[in-house]
């Protein structure tokens, strides 16, 4: 994992090698760190939003268990994903828009 200090010694071993007046090193070395920062930012707010819509597998659809959007189940010979958070208690899968068929075994 790339942390601070690693890229904060990348940048100084790369300075050190172009042989850059200390001031304009120190220019650079600003310059560099706040696109990595600025670019890191974005992959965070990236993997965060793909984390989010990840399927889980949930396995046999029952009536008392609460579902998460982007929840897959079993029910009948059918493959269910949950479009929408669903409630314990609420209508199946099929019986409502909560959720879409992905795949029938038949």
């Amino acid at each position: 994992m790339l942390t601070l200090e690693h890229m904060d010694a990348a940048i100084e071993k790369a300075l050190k090698d172009l042989k850059l007046p200390s001031r304009a090193g120190a220019v650079i070395a600003a310059v560099v760190a706040r696109e990595v920062v600025k670019e890191l930012g974005q992959l965070e707010a990236r993997l965060g939003q793909l984390e989010r819509d990840a399927l889980v597998w949930s396995g046999a659809w029952e009536p008392a268990k609460t579902y998460a959007r982007n929840d897959l189940c079993q029910r009948g010979a059918a493959l269910w994903l949950a479009l929408v958070d669903v409630k314990a208690g609420d209508v199946p899968p099929g019986a409502s828009a909560s959720w879409r068929r992905l795949a029938d075994s038949k």
